[in-house]
């Protein structure tokens, strides 16, 4: 039996629903390096805190949560 999760009318089983997770995490991962890149490396303006923060709690978070769902940061 397949399991499923139903929200509002819409129904997924879990599998394809963690699979958007998964990709949705991915993709916002993938912003905030390249955010991070564009600042450090071409000069784009980032506030301090939010560089900082991207890079020593959110980047490795989501590389955790990413590896935890199967996927590769």
């Amino acid at each position: 039996m397949i399991k499923r999760y139903t929200m509002k009318g819409l129904e997924l089983d879990y599998e394809t629903a963690d699979r958007i997770t998964l990709l949705t995490l991915i993709d916002h991962r993938d912003y905030l390096v390249e955010e991070l890149r564009a600042h450090e490396e071409d000069g784009q303006y980032l506030h301090p805190e939010d560089a900082y923060k991207s890079k020593t709690v959110l980047i490795p978070a989501l590389d955790a949560i990413i590896d935890y769902y199967g996927g590769s940061p």
